[in-house]
């Protein structure tokens, strides 16, 4: 798909969506919304990507709402403009990329499958996950440096 509205890049870890309609203070029309869910999509297939970022160009707004031109009877409501918010997410996608590969993969799939789930169900993945994740090489490693007080060598194991 050829995006239009938004920008979507790699950086890292972190997928970078950027909703690019400054004009329109980047109000959200259906194609955005549509490009949005793609982009949403490519991140999540992309196993190199531990965390999504979703940002408004021009520096005005993050987005304004609906495009009103498309959708005149839905409530509009202005998003709030936080410019300390791209260095705040890098800071947190930083801090999930430090973490052993597993971990990272594992939460994006509990929080995709999580929020179809049913409450005890959702419970049961985080159970599931929290026991598979600490047999692994790496939960090992990081128990380890842990204990010994050092920075964990995690292989991805």
């Amino acid at each position: 798909m050829e995006f239009e509205n938004i920008l979507y890049e790699v950086q890292g870890p972190m997928g970078l969506i950027t909703i690019n309609r400054p004009a329109k203070h980047n109000a959200i029309s259906l194609q955005t919304l549509e490009e949005l869910h793609f982009a949403v999509d490519m991140a999540h297939m992309d196993d190199d990507v531990t965390a999504i970022v979703i940002t408004g160009a021009g520096g005005r707004a993050f987005a304004s709402g609906s495009d009103l031109s498309e959708v005149r009877h839905r409530d509009f409501k202005k998003a709030l403009e936080p410019d300390e918010l791209l260095n705040h997410a890098r800071a947190m996608v930083d801090r999930l990329a430090a973490y052993a590969p597993f971990v990272p993969r594992t939460m994006k799939a509990m929080v995709n499958d999580g929020m179809e789930a049913s409450l005890a169900g959702a419970l049961m993945f985080e159970k599931y996950a929290q026991g598979a994740l600490v047999q692994t090489e790496d939960g090992q490693e990081g128990i380890d440096a842990f204990l010994e007080k050092r920075k964990p060598d995690f292989k991805g194991r």
